[in-house]
């Protein structure tokens, strides 16, 4: 007879599915500006960190491109929506692309956290004076819950391939 009480653990393949499926919702979210959709994946004590170095451990010893908690997520959010943002009044557009998306690390004994890397590459464009379009690339890090059987973002960390070049102000969210 099987034991109902205990709901049933999914299998590698369909815990690395949900994962990936996760990450490409999110990116969905940016490309698609559901700002309400893109922040409800983050907890509120949830950390979007840009290092400027590759091997950078410590955001709080060392200058980072961005290190946002939700709170600041949410002004960015806003930002982006308000009609008075002059320098967003072409509204950047962004394309994601995710891949290679790997289960480094299942910490919590129950499967409710999970360390996921993988490699991405996002167009931005805005449309200025010189219809600026931008390629970034590198590598993602998050640290993702299971919070109420939903995925939510404890930690993203993005890693940019040229993270120690100088850099425009970056208009889209990576």
């Amino acid at each position: 007879m099987e034991n109902r009480s205990q709901p049933k653990k999914p299998s590698q393949l369909e815990l690395i599915a949900e994962l990936e499926q996760f990450l490409f919702y999110e990116a969905r979210c940016i490309d698609e500006k559901r700002w309400d959709d893109w922040l409800s994946l983050y907890l509120e004590d949830a950390i979007y960190w840009v290092p400027t170095s590759r091997d950078q451990v410590d955001p709080l010893q060392q200058a980072s491109l961005v290190y946002e908690g939700k709170t600041t997520l949410r002004l960015r959010a806003k930002r982006m929506e308000h009609p008075q943002a002059h320098s967003l009044d072409r509204r950047p557009e962004s394309t994601h692309l995710i891949s290679n998306i790997m289960l480094d690390e299942v910490i919590d004994e129950d499967g409710a956290v999970y360390h996921v890397s993988s490699s991405f590459m996002t167009l931005g464009y805005q449309e200025d004076l010189r219809n600026t379009q931008t390629v970034y690339g590198g590598k993602y890090f998050h640290q993702l819950v299971r919070t109420d059987k939903q995925l939510k973002i404890k930690q993203k960390k993005v890693v940019l391939n040229n993270c120690d070049a100088p850099h425009r102000n970056i208009q889209i969210l990576l």
